[in-house]
């Protein structure tokens, strides 16, 4: 009986896993990291990985970073994960993305998360120029990062381009609940809670960590708010929020 549950529970821990599609991206890593497959991806579409991919962590472990499983209904039934990686995306530690996310990274682009990132999924993140995500970045299911506007916009009155990218920085402990979406040039300090269905589209560096960032376009609710995972955090460090997920 104990070896059929240790079989179940290996198939369970295995099958769902996109091998092929985990084997290229891990064989973008150097070769000692790449030996212990640290990236398992799950349902992954690849458009392009010509990029380049990169953990910059002492600590390397087999699947501590999970990118599209299924962890929520509510963002579809099945495993998913889109890729186009022309530029740069850099991982500083383990973590999870939710099922039906999408990356995408322009050849001018770097995407840079923090470790021990929690994405429920449906994320979509584009970067043309440079996004920066912080340590414990806690993520609803719909959310949108973009450093880009996509089009370049043109001053009709001086017959001028006006930038098209702008860098998108998120401090340590951030949560973004659910449908958030925030545009280039953005700035987040740590411990920040970004309201639901909110649009950030400017830097909010001059206000105080632990506030609520809230409305359409985004201004400052509260303060002196945080998430009581987050002083547990602080507290109690994380080593690696998949093993405390029990994502196997």
């Amino acid at each position: 009986m104990k070896i059929f549950h240790f079989l179940r529970h290996l198939w369970r821990k295995y099958s769902r896993v996109d091998w092929i599609a985990t084997i290229r991206i891990n064989r973008k890593l150097p070769f000692r990291q790449m030996l212990k497959m640290p990236i398992w991806v799950y349902g992954c579409k690849i458009k392009t990985i010509k990029g380049n991919i990169q953990i910059e962590s002492n600590y390397i472990k087999p699947g501590m970073l999970r990118l599209g499983l299924l962890t929520s209904g509510l963002c579809g039934n099945t495993n998913g994960l889109f890729l186009d990686i022309m530029g740069t995306l850099i991982f500083k530690g383990p973590g999870y993305m939710g099922n039906n996310s999408a990356i995408e990274i322009g050849k001018e682009g770097t995407l840079i998360f923090g470790p021990n990132f929690g994405i429920t999924g449906a994320l979509k993140i584009v970067s043309k120029e440079s996004i920066t995500i912080g340590k414990n970045f806690s993520c609803s299911w719909e959310v949108s990062i973009f450093d880009t506007d996509f089009h370049t916009l043109v001053n009709l009155e001086n017959n001028t381009k006006l930038p098209m990218n702008g860098p998108v920085y998120i401090g340590d402990d951030v949560w973004c609940c659910q449908r958030t979406t925030i545009l280039k040039n953005s700035y987040i300090p740590n411990r920040c809670i970004i309201a639901s269905n909110t649009l950030v589209n400017k830097n909010f560096s001059e206000i105080s960590p632990n506030s609520i960032i809230a409305g359409i376009p985004a201004k400052l609710k509260k303060a002196n708010i945080t998430r009581e995972e987050f002083l547990t955090f602080e507290k109690n460090p994380l080593i690696d929020i998949t093993r405390l997920l029990h994502l196997d």
